[in-house]
């Protein structure tokens, strides 16, 4: 009996001490493995393409060709918007005290009691905000070099994804390698699609916020565009928040001018939900809104906003894995009849 204490209490407390080693491993190895997983996102939103363009040319050349063509994309973007988008962000900082002024005397107007003067608090903001920047430059650098290893990783992994998969399917008995197969496709394709439609949708968006506001008048449409843009890579609190500096601008105008922008966002969003989100995400990704509204705090919670972006579709590969192999294992064992509508989405929470 003794020795049996002895024994059951060495074990404990080795299964202590590996599970403080793993928590510190975790703690040092979080962050490279977050520029990992980002590569296997990005890996998998381009391997489609990448699968297209190889009907023409080696898979290697094919690889290359979709990033230089990505690379190009985004660079004739930055040409078009970014002179106009600085320009807009420079009047916008500029013009931040002076709109300040303008909202503080609106709300003494309303009655309402402010303490300190919001314009002052603006400068305040605005001054520190241009230190924080010249202190940033250095982190600046090295997260553009974090950037291109990702993308570097990514391009690997997009060259070398055949011959991993079927390294992979190796591991499975023959009978079993055409469901393996399928179900490692699926799982590129949930975490990928997702990528390609939050990024379509976005840009969508993105596009009709640019113009809605030239044709309202709202000063800063280049900047409230991708303002809107990024937002929408945030599910349910993102697309609000994007809204909510379009409408103060426009307040600063008029209240009609406010008004008509809080319903031009009312009415882009029940379009985005309702038509945009579903004819998008039902082609490219199927994840249910429930799990993405978990994804996205526990990804904050565990890595801040680059985590809950990237918790989205992981969690989507997850859940496919669940769907795929835990469901049917369990039917197996407790056998459970089969389910033909197991687990349908329906995209992503707007």
């Amino acid at each position: 009996m003794f020795q049996r204490t002895w024994r059951d209490t060495g074990l404990l407390a080795l299964a202590i001490a590996l599970g403080l080693a793993v928590y510190s491993l975790s703690q040092l190895l979080a962050h490279p493995l977050l520029l990992v997983l980002a590569a296997i996102v990005i890996a998998s939103a381009i391997a489609p393409i990448a699968r297209f363009v190889e009907r023409w040319v080696p898979r290697v050349v094919g690889v290359l060709v979709v990033y230089l063509a990505v690379a190009l994309v985004l660079a004739g973007i930055g040409w078009l918007i970014i002179p106009a988008l600085v320009e807009q962000a420079q009047q916008l900082v500029d013009q931040a005290p002076s709109l300040a002024d303008q909202a503080e005397r609106w709300v003494e107007d309303q009655g309402v009691p402010i303490q300190g003067n919001i314009g002052d608090q603006i400068r305040s903001a605005l001054t520190e905000g241009a230190q924080t920047i010249i202190l940033l430059a250095p982190s600046t650098f090295s997260a553009g070099l974090e950037i291109l290893l990702v993308v570097a990783m990514a391009a690997y992994l997009t060259v070398s994804g055949p011959a991993m998969l079927e390294f992979v399917l190796t591991l499975f008995p023959p009978d079993r390698r055409d469901y393996a197969r399928n179900t490692l496709s699926e799982v590129s394709q949930t975490m990928g699609g997702y990528v390609r439609g939050s990024i379509i949708d976005g840009a969508i968006i993105g596009t009709i916020t640019w113009i809605g506001l030239m044709l309202l008048g709202v000063d800063f449409p280049i900047v409230l565009a991708l303002v809107a843009f990024i937002g929408e890579l945030v599910p349910v609190l993102g697309p609000i928040i994007a809204a909510i500096p379009a409408i103060g601008i426009a307040a600063t105008d008029s209240l009609t001018l406010a008004l008509a922008v809080a319903g031009f966002y009312f009415l882009l969003q029940q379009f985005e939900s309702y038509v945009l989100l579903p004819a998008i995400m039902r082609q490219q990704a199927d994840i249910p809104p429930l799990l993405t509204l978990v994804a996205l705090l526990a990804g904050n919670a565990l890595a801040g906003f680059i985590g809950a972006l990237l918790a989205i579709p992981l969690f989507g590969g997850a859940f496919v894995l669940f769907k795929r192999v835990a469901v049917p294992a369990l039917r197996r064992e407790n056998q459970a009849p089969e389910h033909p509508h197991d687990f349908e989405g329906g995209g992503r929470p707007a």
